[in-house]
């Protein structure tokens, strides 16, 4: 850690994890279990906040920028994650009770910038994802930035997430789709 960061765990877990931080006024705040995880935070005024109960295993997790917050929600999950929140005040929030499949990606910034010619301009700056409570997230999907996620979705596997999606709801595939309404689901195992 470099300049005045702040590290806080309360009632939480952690095994196998590393933190990186530079930059200064950054804040990591983890309540919830963390395994075999990489958070890594470089800027400055920068948020990291796990929350009681969450799980996060096997993930990375890099915050860019300044004035940036990643956020996991009480009670969510993930196997296996790459979350990168990149810019000037830009966001990722995961509600509550969320569980994230392996290999899912998470991206709210193209990471490098493309610049127009005419002005020089950027022209594809971050924009936040914001992912509502009790979202399921399938296997190697992808979540794009400016997504907004209503609660109750559930995304099947591989799908390619963008846009706004309406809540209780299963959307699946590359472009993604709504094909059922009106659902929810359960962690509990499958016993049919």
């Amino acid at each position: 850690m470099s300049g005045v960061n702040r590290i806080e765990f309360c009632k939480c877990y952690i095994s196998k994890s590393c933190f990186d931080v530079s930059g200064r006024d950054n804040i990591i705040k983890i309540g919830g279990e963390i395994f075999a995880t990489n958070i890594q935070v470089v800027g400055n005024n920068n948020r990291v906040i796990v929350e009681p109960g969450s799980k996060i295993y096997n993930s990375k997790i890099t915050v860019r920028g300044n004035g940036c917050t990643f956020l996991f929600g009480s009670e969510s999950s993930i196997g296996s994650a790459c979350c990168v929140c990149m810019g000037e005040k830009n966001k990722i929030e995961i509600g509550r009770e969320c569980m994230i499949a392996d290999n899912v990606n998470i991206w709210n910034s193209d990471s490098h910038p493309i610049i127009d010619k005419s002005n020089n301009k950027v022209i594809n700056p971050g924009l936040p994802i914001i992912i509502g409570d009790h979202v399921w997230i399938g296997k190697n999907s992808t979540v794009l930035k400016g997504t907004v996620v209503n609660s109750g979705v559930i995304i099947g596997m591989a799908s390619l997430v963008r846009g706004s999606l309406d809540g209780d709801a299963v959307y699946v595939g590359n472009p993604i789709r709504k094909i059922k309404e009106n659902v929810t689901w359960s962690r509990n195992y499958i016993t049919i």
